[in-house]
């Protein structure tokens, strides 16, 4: 059985290299998700006005980075707790999934919103990151305060 197109013959080391290179670049090429490739681009949007779309936003990206830190930070900050806290098992591993669902409630209706009342803007590559940045920032505060304030025992007279 023959390949439709074979690759060159690999009979120097200038040519096995140049033949490993145009394979992984083609591969690389084949699986690149445009939401994670910036290489060469001016501007990424920030929000699309419109619901149903397909293109890559900013806003878009920050859904999934809060969900999953604030699942993260909230067992970080659990475990770097040092005052009596409560058990893990029954109430902090459904804390982690409280913060996680209201991560991304925020972080979607925050979203709807925004488009609904701006549109689509266009943002530049630096103002992309630090979007993300401060979105980052915000859900580390927040589910930190949270997770320390639901984590901790209260005192015997009644404050926690």
């Amino acid at each position: 059985m023959t390949q439709p197109n074979p690759p060159p013959a690999m009979t120097d080391a200038k040519n096995y290299a140049r033949c490993r290179y145009e394979r992984c670049h083609k591969r690389s090429h084949q699986w690149r998700d445009p939401a994670f490739s910036t290489v060469g681009l001016t501007s990424i949007l920030l929000s699309v006005d419109g619901i149903t779309n397909e293109a890559h936003t900013v806003l878009g990206a920050a859904v999934p980075l809060a969900v999953t830190l604030a699942m993260i930070l909230t067992v970080v900050a659990y475990r770097t707790l040092k005052v009596p806290k409560r058990p893990f098992m029954p109430s902090v591993l459904w804390l982690t999934f409280k913060h996680g669902m209201f991560a991304f409630g925020l972080c979607v209706s925050g979203g709807v919103i925004w488009q609904r009342v701006i549109g689509t803007v266009a943002v530049s590559l630096a103002t992309a990151v630090v979007v993300l940045a401060v979105i980052a920032g915000l859900v580390a505060g927040l589910v930190n305060y949270m997770t320390i304030r639901a984590s901790v025992l209260p005192d015997g007279d009644g404050r926690s």
